[in-house]
């Protein structure tokens, strides 16, 4: 079971996602606020990370550059209601992995942290044999 750590100041918003997350076999953690997302993600290592760009404090961008900071390979989608190119270019620039503009369909939304889980790299063990030593 994948952990998502959800970063959403907006009570209703953090709600319907984690929810339907939740009812799709998902473990959530979640962060109220830019500098709570850092710490909830120091603490709970999770496997992909949602993020909002518009909070008080520690905005989402900066959320963003500081998680791909210490571990580069956690998928984040940036969920947001900034439409702008800008925007959008920033996000990407900033290290996330997707970007959707709220209100989206949480079945999108869905696809795309199923595809970004997929492409997550697990360890492989490898065998080391040496005649008939293994």
């Amino acid at each position: 079971m994948a952990k998502i750590l959800i970063v959403e100041d907006e009570a209703e918003d953090f709600e319907r996602i984690a929810v339907f997350l939740k009812n799709k076999g998902f473990q959530i953690v979640g962060a109220k606020n830019g500098y709570e997302g850092i710490y909830q993600f120091d603490k709970e290592s999770p496997d992909l990370v949602v993020l909002d760009w518009n909070m008080p404090g520690l905005a989402g961008i900066e959320v963003c550059r500081t998680i791909k900071e210490k571990k580069k390979q956690v998928p984040i989608v940036i969920l947001t209601i900034q439409p702008q190119l800008q925007h959008k270019r920033e996000g990407f620039q900033a290290g996330c992995d997707d970007y959707l503009v709220k209100p989206c369909d949480m079945n999108e939304l869905l696809a795309r942290i199923q595809y970004l889980l997929g492409k997550i790299q697990k360890p492989v063990l490898q065998k080391l044999t040496y005649g008939d030593i293994l």
